[in-house]
């Protein structure tokens, strides 16, 4: 990296001393370069999960609607990630985990908030995202179903 700029430097005339305009404002040009430095770089990982350099990640669900669940009326669930070393920005959003054939998802906008912790100094983040499933056709579903998206 180089960085290039100027210096307000002070340059004094040779009129006298009680001349007002006995110095005058120039500018030094400077130039600081740093060293090389290479690097290198790692293939992506493959998707599913994106990469996520956490020291700690929690979540926490719940559920609102589960008791009866009917054709067409909303089953709410809500998550929230918890993480250490990453924004709520930088945590990714779990809508596409519930994309499955016979259950229409609406996602409410994300809560997302970001702190250092006092004690630790750390980044902590959090996501908070509230689903709404509803049921679009009658019958049994496994979890096999929602595993098999995560896989």
């Amino acid at each position: 990296v180089v960085l290039r700029g100027e210096v307000q430097a002070t340059v004094t005339g040779s009129k006298g001393f009680f001349d007002p305009f006995n110095s005058m404002q120039a500018y030094e040009p400077f130039m600081v370069q740093t060293s090389a430095i290479t690097l290198t770089v790692k293939a992506a990982v493959p998707d599913v999960f994106p990469w996520l350099p956490l020291n700690s990640l929690v979540a926490e669900e719940t559920w609102q609607g589960l008791e009866k669940p009917t054709v067409g009326e909303p089953i709410i669930r809500t998550i929230t990630l918890n993480a250490i070393g990453a924004t709520g920005q930088q945590l990714p959003s779990l809508k596409t985990f519930h994309e499955v054939t016979g259950l229409k998802v609406y996602a409410d906008a994300p809560v997302l908030n970001k702190a250092i912790d006092g004690q630790t100094n750390k980044l902590k983040g959090s996501r908070k995202e509230q689903l709404s499933l509803i049921p679009m056709q009658a019958g049994t579903k496994s979890d096999d179903n929602i595993a098999s998206k995560a896989n």
